[in-house]
């Protein structure tokens, strides 16, 4: 199974096999086509509309090919997202964990600066030693 996504139009297919030639594809509803096969094989589903169809209430995202991530509409104004927004991603147990970061971007000198919203500690050499043998093991 794969999941595509145009961001322009969006809208996501969800393809469960490669189309071996000639397909129907058929409406189920306004926000949704299948595509099936004469044999009766289901290809691929593709949703109109995609990000409220599949956020849901779950807040459910789109990863694009190219990696970046879709959050959709209705939950980034939840959350008061805007455009250019810096956030921090981790993994933690199999999960990815997303939170806005504790930093403003600013522009200086013409270019994007990230500000941290507090003071940090200076970053020393035994820190960046340490963090290297974190990565490393």
């Amino acid at each position: 199974m794969k999941l595509g996504y145009d961001p322009k139009h969006n809208v996501a297919y969800i393809r469960f096999h490669e189309k071996p030639g000639q397909v129907t594809t058929i409406k189920i509803s306004d926000d949704a086509n299948v595509d099936i096969a004469p044999d009766g094989t289901v290809y691929g589903v593709e949703l109109l509309n995609a990000n409220e169809q599949l956020a849901g209430d779950h807040g459910a995202l789109i990863v694009e090919s190219a990696g970046r991530v879709v959050v959709p509409k209705a939950l980034r104004e939840r959350l008061g997202l805007a455009g250019g927004r810096a956030l921090e991603i981790r993994e933690r147990e199999g999960r990815l964990e997303i939170e806005p970061a504790p930093m403003a971007l600013v522009r200086r000198r013409g270019a994007r600066v990230a500000v941290p919203a507090r003071r940090l500690p200076t970053l020393t050499d035994d820190i960046v030693r340490d963090t290297l043998e974190k990565t490393r093991r």
